[in-house]
């Protein structure tokens, strides 16, 4: 898992900074280009507190989340769920 979020914050963070470097570097040498790399630094920064969020979530439902597992008839369950939902299926002519 660890591995998994490393890569998911890695990618963004290497395009901002290959984004900075062509700011800095002077190769976005028009008004054009400058906004389009600020726009692109800006939609991978938002990537990343997406990103963030997500984990933030995971962490505070994981820290209070205990499964509590049961055997149940998988057919009963099913029924019971159709029955539920009948009307709204029914309306939406599912």
């Amino acid at each position: 898992m660890i591995t998994g979020i490393s890569h998911d914050l890695r990618t963004p963070l290497t395009t901002i900074m290959g984004y900075l470097d062509g700011l800095l570097d002077g190769i976005a040498d028009t008004l054009e280009k400058r906004l389009r790399y600020l726009q692109a630094i800006k939609t991978r920064t938002g990537n990343l507190v997406s990103l963030v969020d997500s984990l933030s979530e995971y962490s505070r439902l994981d820290a209070g989340f205990r499964y509590h597992m049961e055997e149940t008839d998988f057919k009963d369950y099913v029924e019971k769920y159709l029955e539920l939902v009948r009307l709204d299926m029914e309306n939406q002519q599912v």
